[in-house]
């Protein structure tokens, strides 16, 4: 910097260089920075759904939560593993959080299709690799501001909550890695993976909650252009969820297609001894 005045008037004009700078950074940083789930991160948790098939009228399958504080690596993971009715495991994810609850990583191992897949979430910068019979791909997708990765969608709901209390519809843009890399497959833009949504409070309700009698909300979620919801059946454009309305806002209850996803346990951890907390895989 050149200073043509004393170095008193210098001084200052670096310092205010230096703060603009440091408030510049600030701003953009969070711009890019993942929504904050601290919140809703809990040693031990677990969290057990069943999977109904309302067409077939029967059990196909449970979902298995739970939420472990790594302390050496200062990182939070959920892990989701799914079962058939017998137990067996045909799907594994992982969500990795920073120690302040934004989302670093998620990964997904396909035991059926025998794919793995990895997507990493650095600002607004999204880079996936899917590995399938030895085939590997890599692709990266430029995100809008506030985009939330289909895989959080569950964590995003329960943290809309307060907002949704007050009667209000929420709009943010959802982005699927998988639906990206189908599009690019098609030669069609990744940009139609991030679909602008809204989650819209319906009613009130009492539920029969697995520890008795629970006060929720109904909150409807689909996407926010008229087209794509012409376009697209309402069973693959319109999720519900059923949502406790205290904290921390389990999901009692929702449904996508023509799956009905009910709470069956909650552990909140409280009673575990963290050292014998054990990882599902």
């Amino acid at each position: 910097m050149v200073c043509r005045n004393s170095q008193s008037v210098c001084q200052i004009k670096q310092f205010c260089f230096i703060i603009l700078s440091f408030v510049f950074y600030s701003l953009f940083s969070q711009d890019l920075l993942a929504n904050n789930y601290l919140s809703l991160l809990q040693e031990g948790s677990a969290l057990r759904y069943e999977h109904w098939n309302l067409d077939r009228k029967e059990v196909t399958g449970y979902s298995n939560f739970l939420q472990i504080y790594q302390n050496e690596k200062k990182q939070w993971l959920e892990q989701n593993a799914n079962t058939k009715p017998d137990g067996e495991v045909f799907t594994r994810k992982q969500l990795v959080f920073t120690d302040t609850g934004q989302i670093q990583k998620y990964t997904e191992e396909d035991l059926r299709d025998v794919y793995q897949v990895s997507t990493t979430y650095q600002r607004s910068t999204s880079e996936t690799v899917l590995n399938r019979a030895s085939e590997i791909r890599i692709f990266k997708q430029q995100l809008e501001q506030g985009t939330v990765p289909l895989e959080l969608i569950m964590l995003h709901m329960r943290f809309l909550m307060p907002e949704l209390l007050k009667d209000k519809e929420v709009k943010f843009p959802i982005y699927a890695s998988m639906l990206a890399l189908e599009l690019e497959e098609q030669g069609l833009p990744q940009s139609l993976s991030q679909l602008e949504m809204i989650a819209e409070p319906i009613k009130k309700r009492n539920y029969s909650a697995p520890w008795g009698a629970q006060e929720a909300l109904q909150v409807d979620l689909y996407p926010a252009s008229w087209t794509v919801r012409a376009l697209l059946p309402a069973e693959k454009s319109r999720f519900r969820f059923v949502i406790a309305t205290s904290a921390p806002y389990l999901i009692l209850e929702f449904e996508e297609g023509k799956t009905r996803h009910t709470l069956l346990e909650w552990d909140d951890g409280g009673s575990k001894m963290i050292d014998k907390i054990k990882p599902l895989f």
